[in-house]
């Protein structure tokens, strides 16, 4: 069965500047209120966050930063190693990028997902350093520990969350993340709507657990954009309304025209709002929402319109 959602909402014409808004910059329709990419890699850029940076001058003391969100990272004297592990006594810059809200994730690309198993999320960041020259730097085992704010509602799993590291995939350029529970002698505690993580290393960390089916059989669907023969202008993205989660579907149907979840990773019953954005042959911007209730091998058709960046961060950061 095939469910068509037309989403059409006030947002979309809000605003009343004709200017594209980003992108390649296209005056060639001057009724189309809609912002200008050159592709939804361009789009999916363009909606990045901007990665936060600490200068550290003096390497011979502790050292903690504080990310805008309330990420605390400390790190010890002498933390930092060049890639043949020499010692770095120069000064340094350190990169922090923080994931704590679903809207946040989504529009980094951080999806919440697991070798094809969804996962509860509590919030996760991404930690990077580099020297004088910015060449990147290593750090010392166990020299590194982090506080991580819990912004969404874990209420029930809590005593499951665990530390997980994320790896940065690009597909068809898109990057993706995939998430693993960490394996190494690190120690991770929750307290006072902090995650505590001590031992940390580098790059992506992240507070979650699988999400649990318990035992139930899963089920998968299908998602079309409606009047789009080529699925790859467009992205869509599954915000799930039981417990905090967002997915990127990416995975082609057999038809090529859409994409599908992977099968047997849907519980049934699944409440979430799917979120399609991308651009048009003319290279506009169009998204839509559609609020779904899978039951069985669904097939979900979404309707997009156009419209501006402004509008569609409005409507990413309200499917929370």
């Amino acid at each position: 069965m095939r469910y068509i959602y037309y989403f059409f909402t006030g947002l979309v014409f809000l605003s009343c500047n004709n200017e594209p808004t980003g992108g390649i910059g296209d005056d060639s329709n001057p009724n189309v209120n809609a912002s200008v990419y050159n592709d939804v890699t361009d789009l999916m850029d363009n909606l990045k966050s901007e990665t936060q940076t600490f200068d550290v001058n003096d390497q011979t003391t502790p050292t903690s930063i504080t990310g805008e969100g309330g990420t605390i990272v400390n790190f010890d004297a002498n933390a930092f190693t060049d890639s043949d592990g020499v010692l770095v006594t120069s000064g340094i810059v350190i990169h922090l990028d923080e994931y704590l809200s679903l809207s946040q994730m989504m529009k980094n690309n951080i999806q919440t997902l697991s070798n094809g198993q969804l996962l509860v999320t509590g919030g996760s960041f991404n930690l990077a350093a580099t020297d004088a020259n910015n060449a990147p730097l290593n750090v010392n085992p166990w020299s590194v520990n982090a506080q991580l704010p819990i912004q969404t509602d874990i209420s029930g799993f809590e005593n499951g969350m665990s530390l997980f590291v994320g790896e940065i995939n690009t597909t068809d350029g898109i990057e993706q993340v995939n998430w693993t529970q960490a394996t190494n002698n690190n120690e991770f505690w929750l307290s006072d709507g902090f995650m505590n993580f001590y031992g940390i290393d580098l790059g992506l960390s992240n507070c979650d657990v699988l999400y649990d089916m318990a035992g139930e059989e899963g089920t998968q669907f299908s998602v079309y954009i409606e009047d789009s023969i080529i699925p790859s202008n467009y992205m869509i993205w599954m915000f799930i309304n039981d417990f905090p989660s967002v997915i990127a579907i990416t995975s082609p149907t057999d038809d090529g025209l859409g994409v599908k979840t992977y099968d047997g990773s849907i519980p049934v019953g699944l409440n979430a709002t799917l979120l399609a954005i991308g651009v048009d042959d003319d290279n506009y911007l169009r998204f839509g929402t559609l609020e779904i209730d899978v039951q069985e091998e669904d097939e979900f058709t979404i309707d997009v319109e156009y419209g501006t960046t402004e509008n569609l961060t409005t409507l990413i950061n309200q499917l929370e």
